[in-house]
């Protein structure tokens, strides 16, 4: 297993593409709070398309395996297909940190008067939903094996959560069901705790759905 981790976690690493995603976060957000003033409240607003962007690297990351056929390398090896998908999670986890954690780091040492003291918990809360994000990419990358696809399956996930979640009747609901929307929630609020168990369903159910549809696909 360890093996077919570390050659995952090469692929990514040696790609310039990581580095090129990184910096294009970099620049979105100073881009986005470039002259404004910034709190809590405005700091997660803005964090958003940051978010999209780290599922979009992980959606694109893992069904370029399909599109280049580098999946062929670790299944003629004799790896089960679980393996590869364990592998993948947690190579496409530490990619997907990376890059979720740059935008808070980066406004934290830009504007520490204002959040520098709710950095730890700020820092937690994107740990916990980078995880998520890099299983939404894995899962939509498995689902349609194609860069475009995966990608724009991807937005309209996005789309869908954003718009039921600034809907007025039902946001009350909806901002603790969707991970992005329970981070906000508990950076803001710092009560229901619980809450921390859904975005870990919401990885898990989409790392089953993977695994599934690993097991039942043709490579």
């Amino acid at each position: 297993m360890w093996k077919e981790i570390r050659y995952e976690l090469y692929k990514l690493l040696k790609d310039r593409f990581l580095l090129e995603i990184l910096i294009l976060i970099f620049m979105v957000s100073f881009v986005m709070t470039a002259g404004a003033e910034i709190t809590i409240e405005t700091f997660l607003q803005k964090s958003f398309l940051p978010e999209i962007i780290v599922s979009l690297y992980a959606a694109l990351a893992v069904a370029r395996n399909f599109e280049n056929k580098s999946i062929m390398y670790p299944v003629l090896a004799g790896n089960s297909r679980l393996k590869i998908i364990i592998s993948q999670l947690v190579a496409i986890v530490f990619s997907a940190e990376i890059l979720n954690l740059a935008f808070p780091l980066y406004e934290i040492l830009r504007f520490p008067q204002y959040l520098l003291k709710d950095s730890p918990f700020i820092i937690l809360n994107y740990l916990v939903l980078g995880i998520f994000l890099a299983s939404l990419g894995l899962c939509m990358g498995w689902i349609f094996k194609k860069t475009g696809v995966a990608i724009i399956g991807t937005i309209i996930f996005h789309i869908i959560s954003l718009f039921l979640m600034n809907n007025e009747k039902i946001s009350e609901v909806t901002m603790r069901i969707f991970p992005i929307g329970i981070m906000k929630f508990l950076i803001e609020d710092r009560t229901g705790g619980c809450l921390y168990l859904i975005p870990w369903i919401w990885s898990v159910a989409l790392l089953l759905l993977a695994i599934v549809i690993a097991q039942n696909s043709d490579l």
